[in-house]
């Protein structure tokens, strides 16, 4: 059984992949999905208070548009945050990937920033380009200032790289990705896992 991550910087298409490798039936498990189930959790809701006041809660867990303005532009906040519920969401996300008794995927977009890349068999890096994830971040947010602001404060997807068996490129026709996806799958079967 071999555990893959899927990491890239925010909007460069490591979604489109994952979906990929899903209607490929392979397992796919996210680290900001189960990040938000254990931020929902009383116990990490009490330490995001705890931590910047009752505002960074809402009814839901996080108040995402106070964490977007008041926590993300903040480098020593934002690691504050991460603290919280990074090695709980690692330790669940690692034992739902070993309940699989196949090859597993999980997109996990801060994997190099936290160093949990030492705890899975491969790692496919998902770029696409500096212009091309301002544009799909504005779309999402519908402010082009808000995502240049996001992006700015991000890990460039560029100093990724180096940590990748795998290079995925996203900005191009679904039909390349989806090669792309394939030509990755059909080497992760032979087990070469050096590209």
């Amino acid at each position: 059984m071999l555990r893959v991550a899927v990491t890239g910087g925010i909007c460069d298409g490591k979604t489109t992949i994952l979906a990929l490798v899903r209607e490929a039936g392979f397992p796919t498990f996210s680290a900001d999905e189960v990040a938000a189930a254990i931020l929902r959790e009383p116990e990490f809701l009490s330490k995001v208070t705890d931590a910047f006041g009752d505002e960074a809660t809402s009814d839901d867990g996080l108040d995402k548009e106070f964490i977007r303005a008041s926590v993300l532009p903040d480098p020593a906040r934002r690691r504050r945050l991460n603290s919280i519920a990074h090695a709980e969401t690692l330790r669940r996300l690692l034992a739902a990937m070993s309940a699989s008794d196949r090859l597993s995927f999980a997109e996990v977009p801060l994997l190099i920033e936290t160093g949990a890349h030492r705890y899975f068999d491969a790692v496919w890096v998902v770029v696409s380009s500096p212009e091309e994830q301002v544009r799909r971040l504005t779309e999402r947010l519908g402010d082009r200032e808000a995502a240049e602001r996001s992006l700015a404060v991000q890990l460039p997807t560029r100093a990724k790289i180096p940590f990748g068996d795998r290079i995925l490129r996203t900005v191009q026709p679904v039909s390349s990705v989806r090669l792309q996806v394939e030509t990755a799958l059909d080497a992760l079967a032979t087990r070469r896992l050096r590209w």
